[in-house]
């Protein structure tokens, strides 16, 4: 049912997923209200006593009270669906009203996400819910709940990069994270790859003793063995620098379209396996690293 509604007979969600109200933002969009009208009514759940609470649409209910304070709008009410819903539906709708947004955080998905998961929902569940292909956007958000709170206050202000957080949030001890924050802080980690290998190390469990297996000095067959896979990895990186001659891809699909998907399989399998050797280069630099700065 669509009604006027007086300003004063309505109340905030207290679960709001947005926290953040961008004030130019809030002006912009009332002053677009006051010259154009609303374009789209808000939508509320009526409680008791006669009161309305927002479901969809605090941003067009902030900028009206804003022309209700500078006494643009006379008759101090706003347009708005009312439907009668349970809290459960109205977190999910106020959840799919916002994911539309570009400027809802991704700790206020994680904080709105959270609350209807403690509701009984699977994440499988919820993504239904929302029309979301994507169940590991629920888990990813959701696990940004595990950083330790001074983490989530340097990421919310702009200190910590989304890669490095949704990293660092893998790490279920907070000592372990700010392990990680403070190598982040001293330039010896920097992108993802390196974030994300030195969160590996960590996972792994592995001691000192497992890394370098009791022996802190390097023997001279190993330090070949070290220089042979160094030769190794730039005689690759030259052959792929190489590239191919001009039409030899078109040739070969007219030589023989099997042999063409058979050399795409084998430099698939071949960026598997180097993709594998990378990550294992990685985690070992970033346990070495992390020994070094204990």
């Amino acid at each position: 049912m669509l009604q006027s509604i007086p300003l004063s007979e309505i109340v905030r969600n207290p679960e709001q997923p947005r926290t953040v109200f961008e004030p130019k933002a809030l002006a912009e969009l009332a002053a677009s209200i006051r010259n154009n009208g609303l374009m789209q009514p808000i939508t509320v759940r009526p409680l008791k006593k006669g009161r309305f609470e927002i479901v969809a649409g605090e941003r067009r209910f902030r900028a009206h009270e804003l022309l209700a304070e500078q006494g643009q709008l006379p008759d101090g009410t706003i347009l708005a669906h009312v439907r009668a819903m349970k809290d459960e539906q109205r977190d999910i709708e106020a959840i799919v009203e916002n994911l539309s947004r570009a400027d809802i955080t991704p700790m206020e998905e994680a904080r709105a996400f959270k609350r209807v998961l403690d509701r009984g929902y699977s994440e499988a569940d919820l993504a239904a819910k929302l029309g979301m292909q994507q169940v590991w956007r629920i888990r990813d958000r959701v696990r940004l709940l595990n950083l330790a709170p001074e983490h989530i206050t340097l990421f919310e202000g702009g200190n910590l990069s989304a890669e490095a957080v949704y990293e660092i949030s893998k790490l279920d001890r907070h000592d372990d994270q700010t392990k990680i924050v403070r190598m982040i802080a001293r330039g010896q980690l920097t992108g993802y790859k390196a974030i994300g290998a030195a969160v590996a190390a960590i996972l792994s469990g592995l001691s000192q003793a497992d890394i370098f297996a009791g022996e802190p000095k390097a023997s001279e067959a190993e330090v070949s063995m070290v220089n042979a896979m160094e030769a190794k990895i730039d005689s690759v990186a030259k052959m792929v620098a190489a590239g191919f001659k001009e039409n030899e891809v078109v040739i070969a699909r007219k030589v023989s379209p099997d042999r063409a998907r058979l050399m795409a399989d084998q430099l698939g399998l071949i960026r598997k396996h180097c993709l594998q050797m990378e990550n294992q280069l990685r985690q070992a630099a970033a346990q070495a690293e992390m020994l070094a700065a204990e």
